[in-house]
């Protein structure tokens, strides 16, 4: 499985170690973060039950309920129940999801997972798509047991 960003946090819930053999995290959301939290947005939060700000010429309302899960996500207790090897994919210029939450996460997985940090990326791997795709493939081909006659049980479900 593979999960980008909210996305990877949403992978990671929905990890089951009967349906998924490996994880492949790309900058994911492990960890709570405090997001929006100046005065005026909490003004807005409070009137309207949303928050409402412009990035890159788009409006974007954020409901109560997920910066209240953002900030009560916990790393521990998230990824101690996955059991299989994952890889986090991290650029060293993402300036969405820190880093060091990607570094810290490690300490909760299973024995084999691995950290790659690709250099210059941004939180979408822009310009670095290539070398991203390099790093998928090859973890897969290294962790993946999904011989033919397993591929073709798992088409059958």
């Amino acid at each position: 499985m593979i999960g980008e960003s909210l996305g990877g946090l949403v992978s990671i819930l929905a990890y089951h170690p009967d349906d998924i053999r490996t994880l492949i995290l790309l900058a994911p959301v492990t960890k709570s973060k405090k997001v929006l939290t100046e005065e005026k947005y909490q003004r807005q939060l409070k009137e309207y039950g949303f928050i409402s700000y412009e990035k890159d010429g788009r409006e974007f309302k954020i409901p109560k309920e997920y910066l209240q899960e953002r900030l009560s996500t916990d790393q521990k207790e998230i990824l101690s129940r996955i059991k299989c090897p994952t890889l986090i994919i991290h650029g060293d210029k993402d300036n969405i999801i820190p880093l060091p939450h990607s570094k810290e996460a490690l300490n909760f997985l299973p024995k084999g997972s691995q950290l790659k940090i690709i250099k210059d990326a941004n939180h979408k791997f822009e310009g670095k798509i290539p070398k991203l795709a390099n790093e998928i493939v090859a973890w897969t081909k290294q962790n993946s047991d999904l011989s033919p006659s397993k591929t073709e049980k798992l088409v059958e479900k």
